[in-house]
């Protein structure tokens, strides 16, 4: 069928009217083994509002943050978890206020939105797991205040308490944004305004003693007071029953009933201020003056504590006083109600411990990274402080980059430490796995410029060596080397960066574009690299076959041979040959391309150890003469349990072992999954170069095993690639080998090119070391409103694509240096239009775009505009779809965002998007709703770089 659409075009003005081509048999379908997806290690980074703790259990935790909505912790903080199940909209999961209900103790409350908009008050009934909108008429700003409303910036912000229960009578009270305050009828389930509409509110607090009582404050605006709270009349404008207190301070920011005394937390233009309140608000007695000095301006934004004869009071700073050592005293306590005060989050009263959740917690990478953003660093703020209910010299203090626990020692003195473990509270653009090296991954950051993880994101350090911290934007890989190098582009500079390995610390380089361009007016908002190696083959067996391997997602159809077709299988995401003799099997892609020089990896594992002689999976390349040539690299396990490695050449059948096996490990234990990356290339000599590690230890960058062949019956000509298994000797055993992530590239090189997509300057190419301009910036990338242009560059294709959100798709055939506009469609809004090629087909093009998913056939030859090309919509109904990508056998991954009440998925199709596979889980659907950029390692896992809330990854 066909379906018409009208788009926006953009600055051109124009309405476009598209035939689409609707896939007639398309369909989706539920994956049984679901990936399983949970948090990165990009541990804290951003800005907690609010913490509180279960008054009943002090190690349930639940916080809130500016960007990522939810955590929860049920081991005081050690680990967190994501818990934003039920927010399905961007500003929902901005967090403002939390409050755990005093009547039910399985109830929370969440106050929620941005600018006082599209958000509410939200509650779980599971102590956070999930949650439901309650009401969206109360609205709230968890994250920064408008720019437009002339509130402080960035700090103190309109968070902290908001949300002021007398559930026992059947009432809550909200103070919202600008809305004024709210009651709350529980029974009625009604909503009056009782006052102060149309201020800015900080604050809000109940008295104990009289629940009809209630305390707020308006930023800039003083303390207003009223005492007939359950029955004041709605109204639509002024202050309502609400009274001004004409000896309250203009400035207050947290107020709070410790017993029956209220605190209040401010400043008052020249002191950060802590005070009393007394006879009824009338009273004001300051506790303590912290006086300004330059451009350090305290404002003391958080309080807390305990009643008792003497009441304990905790309160926390924005901008705290610096003590000699230059710690900003971030968090003060008293033991005397207020009369004396001591900094117990500086030296000498405090100790500042860098290991998350506790003294035998991972170092915090943040610590060393940005020690300012360190409790009483020298930009932290103390946001929201909590006691722990059960111990009051214990205390959870939310703000700058996480939350912090901090415990009265024996000898009197607090130790701190970051509770930030998978709380993943960051805005990351852009994501790339180095397929070069298995477990690197790469992402730029806001506010951190760039970091990068050796091991599957489980830890995660930065580096700005010659970069500085300005955010980083996109990012793009040449594999010309090992470790990939790094194309890094700003989103807050004009600059494109390289490193060719940013995890050894190596410094960046600045590659020109700004030199070159000249004055420009913008960022550059895309980065694109040329790769020469081309994939051939490659498998990641996600499939199921009883009696054969079937056919491969790259390289055709498998050939088995040497045993019978139920030794050949596929399940569990893998290929297995069972070896229950001593005879050679082999599985090859005989409609693969013959190549000659080969650069592949496979992982293999077994499922037990030889009792006599010994079994072998090994790899292999440049296969012909039927099947009797060919090199291979075989890896053994003999019955001692040692696992050996060793290239072999086999002619005519006759197999020879070349060089000497080395060892890799003493023992197996069964299922323990080994990875192998080699390489054979040249003809005189043929040069074979093999490393060996196993799964969950870093790759080495140096070959385990090189050996050179210059004998005369080396093998010198193209040929297949493929897998085996054996036995040798006294074997007699039944043994399963299982292969997975299989691939093969043939090697190729070439010059230099890269591409930088400018801001209102235009397409530019960088071929060696000069830039020229190959697209004017009057033709596309004029001003743009989501900072990103993406591009896709299928590795081994001089056809590159682009998608400029504000012109449409665009196609290179020659390596960037000309340009043709193939579909003038635009995706203004943010998280949407993005562009795939299939690596292994480059005139395969997929296009995520206005929620749809579409799929451009021959997209390298023809054209949507002025030409026959008709896009062919691969969903039929809109998907919600986001950033998608294609590894490198061809397989489409495509994301879908949260909205309204449908959650987040994320799907896979092997069948160039005929059916969509739902890959995703209950954590996904709940927790993976905005995301910004996805790519694939070469061992399966998906990375996902979020829209604030870190990085998200997906198991295989």
């Amino acid at each position: 069928m066909l379906i018409q659409f009208t788009a926006k075009l953009g600055k051109a003005g124009k309405i476009l009217l598209v035939s689409l081509t609707a896939c007639a048999g398309f369909s989706f379908s539920s994956l049984a083994d679901a990936n399983s997806f949970g948090p990165s290690g990009l541990d804290g980074s951003g800005w907690q509002s609010v913490v509180v703790v279960d008054p009943t259990n002090a190690n349930l935790l639940i916080d809130g943050a500016d960007v990522s909505g939810i955590h929860k912790t049920t081991d005081k903080g050690v680990n967190w978890t994501p818990s934003n199940n039920g927010f399905t909209e961007k500003n929902q999961i901005q967090i403002a206020s939390l409050a755990w209900s005093q009547t039910d103790g399985s109830k929370v409350y969440a106050a929620t939105g941005r600018f006082g908009q599209n958000g509410g008050l939200y509650v779980s009934s599971d102590k956070g797991d999930s949650w439901t909108l309650l009401s969206n008429i109360p609205q709230f700003a968890g994250g920064n205040t408008d720019p437009a409303d002339s509130l402080y910036s960035p700090h103190p912000r309109s968070t902290g308490n908001l949300i002021a229960l007398d559930e026992a009578n059947g009432y809550l009270y909200v103070a919202t944004y600008k809305q004024g305050v709210m009651r709350y009828t529980i029974s009625t389930n009604t909503w009056a305004t009782i006052g102060l509409v149309g201020k800015y509110l900080r604050t809000i607090a109940i008295d104990p003693n009289d629940k009809n009582t209630l305390y707020t404050s308006a930023s800039k605006d003083g303390v207003y007071k009223t005492t007939t709270a359950r029955t004041s009349a709605n109204v639509t404008s002024g202050n309502g029953s609400f009274s001004k207190l004409t000896n309250g301070p203009a400035d207050i920011e947290e107020m709070k009933f410790i017993g029956s005394n209220l605190y209040a937390a401010g400043q008052d233009g020249t002191n950060g201020k802590v005070y009393k309140v007394t006879s009824g608000g009338s009273t004001w007695t300051s506790l303590l003056t912290t006086p300004w000095s330059g451009s350090d301006q305290t404002t003391y934004m958080s309080v807390d504590g305990v009643a008792g004869t003497n009441d304990t009071i905790y309160v926390g700073a924005w901008q705290g006083q610096k003590n000699t050592s230059g710690q900003r005293e971030s968090v003060l306590k008293s033991i005397d109600s207020g009369a004396t005060w001591t900094s117990i989050s500086t030296t000498p009263s405090g100790r500042i411990n860098y290991t998350m959740g506790g003294p035998t917690g991972d170092t915090w990478y943040l610590s060393t990274f940005s020690p300012r953003s360190m409790m009483s660093g020298n930009t932290y703020g103390a946001a929201y402080i909590t006691v722990n209910p059960s111990n009051s010299d214990e205390i959870f203090v939310s703000g700058r980059s996480g939350v912090w626990k901090g415990t009265k020692a024996a000898d009197g003195k607090y130790d701190w430490y970051p509770l930030v473990h998978n709380m993943n509270v960051t805005f990351n653009r852009s994501i790339a796995a180095d397929k070069n090296s298995v477990g690197h991954v790469y992402w730029p950051a806001t506010d951190w410029g760039f970091l990068y993880s050796k091991d599957r994101t489980a830890h995660v350090n930065g580096n700005v060596t010659g970069l500085g911290t300005k955010d980083g934007n996109e990012i793009f890989l040449d594999y010309s080397t090992s470790p990939g190098t790094v194309y890094l582009s700003q989103s807050d500079a004009n600059k494109i960066f390289s490193n060719p390995d940013p995890a050894a610390g190596t410094a960046w380089t600045d590659e020109g574009i700004d030199t070159a361009a000249g004055s420009l007016a913008g960022y550059v908002a895309g980065v694109a690299v040329k790769n020469y190696n081309k994939r051939t083959a490659g498998d990641s067996f996600i499939r199921t076959s009883a009696s054969s391997w079937g056919t491969a997602e790259a390289g055709g159809a498998w050939t088995n041979a040497g045993g019978a077709a139920t030794d050949f299988s596929v399940s569990g995401g893998v290929g297995k040959i069972l070896v229950n003799s001593t005879a050679n099997r082999y599985s090859r892609l005989n409609s693969s391309t013959a190549i000659q020089d080969t650069a592949g990896l496979v992982s293999l594992s077994w499922d037990g150890v030889p009792t006599a002689g010994d079994v072998f999976g090994a790899p292999f390349a440049r296969m012909s003469n039927g099947i009797k040539d060919y090199y291979s690299f075989r890896l053994r396990n003999d019955s001692t349990g040692a696992v050996l490695i060793q290239a072999q050449k086999t002619v005519n059948n006759v197999t020879v072992s070349l060089g000497t096996e080395l060892s890799v490990a003493a023992s197996y234990t069964a299922g323990a999954k080994y990875w192998m990356r080699y390489e054979v290339k040249g003809t005189n000599p043929v040069v074979l170069n093999v490393r060996v590690w196993k799964d969950g230890t870093e790759e080495p960058t140096t070959w385990t095993y090189t050996y050179s062949d210059s004998a005369t019956d080396r093998i010198a000509i193209a040929g297949k690639n493929g897998l085996r298994a054996g036995a040798n000797g006294s074997y007699a055993n039944s043994i399963a080998y299982s292969f997975d992530n299989y691939g093969v590239d043939e090697i190729a090189s070439g010059g230099k090119i890269v591409l930088g997509a400018i801001q209102n300057g235009g397409l530019w190419k960088k071929s060696g070391t000069s830039w020229s301009k190959v697209i004017s910036e009057t033709a596309a990338l004029y001003d743009q409103q989501t900072n990103s242009a993406v591009f896709s560059w299928p590795s081994g294709s001089n056809t590159v694509y682009m998608f400029d959100r504000e012109t449409g798709v665009w196609r290179s055939n020659d390596n960037g240096g000309t340009w043709t506009h193939i579909w003038t469609i635009n995706s203004e809004t943010d998280m949407t239009g993005y562009v795939a090629a299939d690596p292994t087909s480059p005139g395969t093009l997929y296009v995520s775009y206005l929620d749809n998913l579409y799929r451009l056939d021959n997209a390298d030859t023809n054209s949507v505009d002025g030409g026959t090309l008709t896009p062919v919509q691969l969903t039929a109904t809109p998907l919600l779809a986001g950033p998608i990508t294609t590894d490198a056998n061809g397989v489409l991954y495509v994301t879908s965002r949260s909205a309204g009440t449908t959650q987040a998925r994320i799907y896979r199709s092997t069948d160039k998007g005929t059916t969509l596979t739902d890959i995703s889980d209950a954590y996904y659907r709940a927790n993976v709703s905005f995301p910004y950029k996805i790519d694939i390692g070469p061992d399966g896992y998906i990375y996902i770089s979020m829209n604030g809330t870190g990085i998200q990854v997906g198991q295989p």
